[in-house]
């Protein structure tokens, strides 16, 4: 669990309370003194405003530190956030919290992994099953992606199941409404990948989240964690001759042409592909 994820879910990352603390900005400190003033009915000067997180050891805010209900409660309990607590869903003080905040949820499971300035990517559960089934149903994504739109949540269940039971298989979750937006992941395929430090990476994308750049914004963040983290040396991405979406993202990450090919797939059609590859220029 990331450190600076609040035991409510809240980033204290994005906090303008840890931001101020951080850069001793007094400006900011003073601003933000003032605006929670007038939120909260009660004057806050600017040297209150000192906080380096909430799960972290070192200054923080009075209401966080002595205050917050919700820090008090994770504490008693022993539990690393309330994503811990088995009551999660019925306790009114957090729920209020998550509620208002549609990425708190997100953050509290226990495999976050990535994020962007929109977007959460994270694995997936059984309970997207029934949002999996909304997107991957459309006969615009699966087909240009190489598979069948799915035709039940049970089988959008089985494929969370499979083929989606990776560590590096993600849902990418929208920051601003924490909903799945669509699926981006590395796997091995033994017909391109040489050896262990290859992967091959996929993606696909709701139609109504088309042309708005999410997943050159998701793989661009995959590219590093897979080069950085992952100490991958190369990865393989694929495309649909006619599939421009795809070629664009694939251009706009760095990759270079490899070769064409044909596939089947599950399709009676034999459809040429184009592969391209990226380089980890620190290997």
């Amino acid at each position: 669990m990331k450190q600076l994820i609040a035991y409510c879910g809240l980033d204290c990352e994005q906090c303008e309370a840890r931001i101020a603390t951080i850069n001793n900005d007094n400006d900011l400190r003073a601003s933000v003194a003032k605006r929670w003033s007038e939120m909260n009915g009660i004057e806050i000067k600017p040297e209150f405003i000192n906080c380096e997180g909430c799960r972290l050891d070192g200054v923080k805010t009075y209401y966080c530190s002595e205050l917050c209900q919700i820090k008090k409660c994770a504490e008693e309990k022993d539990v690393e956030t309330c994503g811990k607590c088995a009551l999660i869903d019925e306790c009114g003080i957090v729920g209020q919290i998550l509620k208002n905040n549609p990425t708190a949820r997100n953050y509290l499971k226990e495999d976050f992994i990535l994020q962007t300035q929109r977007l959460i990517l994270r694995r997936w559960h059984d309970e997207d099953a029934s949002r999996l089934f909304e997107l991957a149903r459309d006969p615009e994504i699966g087909p240009a992606a190489g598979w069948k739109p799915h035709k039940s949540v049970e089988e959008s269940l089985d494929i969370i199941h499979t083929a989606f039971n990776f560590p590096t298989v993600f849902a990418i979750v929208s920051k601003e409404t924490g909903m799945i937006i669509g699926c981006i992941g590395f796997l091995h395929d033994e017909h391109l990948c040489k050896n262990e430090t290859e992967s091959l990476m996929g993606y696909w994308i709701g139609k109504e989240y088309w042309n708005k750049g999410y997943v050159t914004e998701a793989a661009k963040e995959c590219i590093r964690y897979a080069f950085e983290e992952l100490k991958l040396s190369r990865i393989w991405c694929g495309n649909f001759k006619e599939n421009a979406r795809s070629a664009s993202v694939q251009k706009k990450c760095g990759f270079k042409y490899d070769h064409t090919g044909a596939d089947d797939n599950w399709s009676e059609e034999v459809r040429e592909v184009v592969i391209n590859y990226l380089d980890n220029k620190l290997s």
